[in-house]
């Protein structure tokens, strides 16, 4: 059966009887050995001015480089006037290199795509083989897309040929191989990218891509490593506090030093804000309150649902903050839990109507229909408010609200499978931070804006 070179090189990769494991310089120094990673040499090959002066040239960076497999970029010309030059130079067997003819040699965009679509067969699919780039020859758009390619793909090595030059500045004989390893480059593409993610709120994303660039090891220019460590740690300390575990928020900003101190945030002092608001709510939920703090971190994580149009998990915490907010009425003015009524608390005049409720049932909880109903009886005088917008199920004429309210039924996340638009949850969002203002201005104007997330510098 016919094999292609990428399979009859495969199998001699895995045969570990005829492996030669090399150093940098290409000597042999274990043999048999199970080869961890290949290496593969990508060169961008040209005409030059008698095409043997860049055969010799490119064989020259094959020698140093000594890989285990080499891919030629050419285009038509260069693959039948330079490329059997350096295949006859190397004596190579034909399952060590391969060659790829571009459609077009003048067009580094088109270079690149066609190169990108191509990477996988030139290194096997192999994902942890070394890749080096090297892009002496060839036109100027080959070479430009190559390094393209190469920091594209995270090649490990971007490499050219230098030497002794005449008069024309033309390279006459091959002295040395320079290499570039892309690294900076790459952490820096990586930070912006992550430096996006943080500011579209895909926490988790900015922190796992700021993490491998936090050692030395990885990053050695130590204004990307700071912010690195910026992006992890903030990005760490947001998805959990997204999450309501205010517990492993606070630890985040511990670890993270001094992020008040952040150079790269365009007003370090917001983290610090954000800190104070994640123990105030952590402490009224662990007292069993609904503070002024916990309704404005809830609404502040509503805010960043809506910024992501993620409008079906908005709607969700909106129903629960107009619960909360009469939760925090009844507990607050009249030391009423909506979960477990106390009867005895009550006004002598509705107690016998709230024991009928409870009947035989062990706790008498109440919705926020049943809650709002309870106030008006405590003649609490917020309750108005929330009755007009809420409007009234006895008579069948719901409000505004109610109806909003109804909408969060027919999502997939409670019992039906219709998406919630914009226009549903930005109109309750406007009853949401209407309401909280009225039962505690707090809640808008003293907490709301330590919720405000941190930026970003331009870097």
């Amino acid at each position: 059966m016919h094999k292609s070179p990428n399979e009859r090189f495969k199998e001699r990769m895995t045969d570990t009887s005829n492996i030669l494991v090399r150093d940098k310089n290409g000597n042999v120094i274990i043999e048999g050995a199970e080869v961890v990673a290949q290496k593969v040499l990508i060169l961008t090959v040209g005409t030059g001015r008698v095409r043997d002066d860049i055969a010799n040239a490119l064989c020259f960076s094959i020698q140093r480089c000594a890989p285990a497999r080499v891919v030629f970029l050419c285009s038509e010309k260069t693959a039948a006037e330079t490329l059997p030059l350096i295949t006859k130079k190397l004596g190579w067997a034909g399952d060590r290199y391969s060659h790829h003819v571009c459609r077009d040699e003048d067009d580094p965009q088109a270079l690149f795509l066609e190169w990108n679509r191509a990477w996988s067969e030139w290194t096997s699919a192999d994902e942890t083989a070394e890749v080096v780039v090297d892009y002496t020859s060839g036109t100027k758009p080959m070479s430009a897309a190559a390094m393209m390619l190469a920091i594209s793909r995270g090649a490990r090595t971007l490499s050219y040929i230098v030497g002794q030059r005449d008069e024309s500045g033309r390279v006459v004989e091959s002295t040395d191989v320079r290499s570039i390893e892309p690294d900076l480059i790459v952490a820096h593409r990586q930070l912006r990218l992550a430096r996006e993610m943080f500011h579209a709120g895909n926490y988790a994303a900015a922190r796992d891509l700021a993490a491998p660039l936090l050692k030395i090891a990885s990053m050695s220019e130590e204004g990307l490593r700071e912010i690195a460590r910026a992006l992890h740690y903030a990005g760490d300390m947001y998805d959990a506090w997204q999450r309501f575990d205010w517990k492993a928020a606070r630890s985040a900003h511990h670890n993270s030093g001094h992020p008040g101190e952040w150079g790269c945030l365009e007003e370090p002092t917001l983290i610090n804000d954000n800190r104070k608001l994640i123990d105030a709510a952590n402490k009224s939920r662990g007292n069993q309150e609904f503070g002024a703090p916990l309704v404005a971190d809830l609404v502040s994580n509503i805010d960043r649902c809506m910024r992501q149009g993620r409008f079906d998990d908005a709607v969700a915490r909106m129903y629960r903050a107009i619960e909360m907010l009469v939760q925090k009425l009844l507990l607050e003015k009249h030391e009423l839990k909506s979960g477990n009524i106390d009867i005895e608390k009550l006004p002598a005049g509705i107690r016998r109507e709230y024991e009928k409720k409870k009947g035989d049932r062990e706790k008498l909880t109440l919705g926020v229909d049943a809650c709002i109903t309870l106030l008006e009886q405590l003649n609490d005088p917020v309750v108005p408010e929330f009755r007009r917008r809420y409007g009234s199920r006895d008579d069948g004429k719901p409000g505004e609200l109610a109806n909003l309210l109804g909408r969060r039924n027919q999502s997939l996340l409670a019992h039906g499978v219709d998406p919630i638009g914009s226009g549903v949850a930005e109109k309750l969002r406007a009853h949401v931070i209407e309401l909280a203002r009225l039962v505690d201005d707090d809640i808008i104007s003293v907490w709301m804006p330590k919720a405000a997330p941190v930026r970003f510098r331009v870097f």
